[in-house]
């Protein structure tokens, strides 16, 4: 009897047992400021980086500059939605997510730090996705789909395939190599070289003059390289 009194107890502290909440995506700040700081002056010229950060003159004073921003305008956000159950944040995926950010390409990263960390797919790994198409959302991160329809006046969309070529556009948006015309309809961007009238229209986001009108020019880049 004695023995069984104690498996009921031990199996019933058991079932009570809660699972651990998820670690805050925002106590990683300091460490993504770190990796993020490094690699942008191993990327970037001084005089690109001042153009970005003020005031930072190598990677110790970026630091905090950069932690602050993630702080309080992106990875608060993450955790907001994690909170709503929106995304889904795996702390074992969170080194990866950094080596990846410290290997990425000069020529593809980012003076901005949340860009890179929902253009990576190491760091997707560690905020994923976790709405359903119909379900509703604040942010595209949030969407399995990718793409969240929302009025820019509205609090919530809703996750949805992202209109394709041809499509009638969601709020102005389209996905993939899309972009909203004149006539609410999502045409194809064109290469450079390529006529444009503005930056939308061209895969490189970029639609400059050019010696018979405007043209599809090569991608902005904030930083160049040293």
């Amino acid at each position: 009897m004695r023995i069984w009194l104690w498996s009921a107890v031990f199996l019933t502290a058991c079932s009570d047992t809660q699972p651990s909440p998820p670690v805050p995506v925002s106590d990683s700040a300091a460490d993504l400021a770190r990796v993020q700081c490094t690699r942008l002056f191993e990327c970037c010229t001084s005089a690109e980086i001042q153009t970005v950060f003020t005031g930072a003159t190598d990677a110790e004073t970026c630091e905090p500059v950069v932690s602050n921003y993630l702080t309080t305008f992106v990875l608060s956000g993450f955790d907001e939605s994690a909170d709503r159950g929106a995304v889904t944040i795996d702390a074992t995926k969170r080194d990866a997510c950094l080596q990846a950010l410290g290997m990425r390409p000069c020529e593809s990263f980012s003076p901005n730090p949340n860009l890179n960390l929902l253009e990576l797919e190491a760091c997707r790994a560690w905020i994923s996705a976790g709405l359903e198409p119909s379900e509703f959302c604040q942010d595209d991160f949030e969407c399995r789909t990718g793409f969240c329809a929302r009025d820019a006046a509205a609090a919530d969309g809703v996750c949805k395939a992202a209109p394709e070529i041809g499509d009638v556009c969601a709020f102005g948006r389209c996905g993939g190599d899309g972009f909203c015309d004149v006539d609410d309809l999502c045409g194809a961007r064109v290469e450079t070289g390529q006529p444009c009238t503005r930056n939308d229209e061209c895969l490189s986001d970029n639609c400059v003059d050019g010696t018979a009108g405007r043209v599809c020019g090569e991608r902005a880049r904030a930083c160049q390289g040293q």
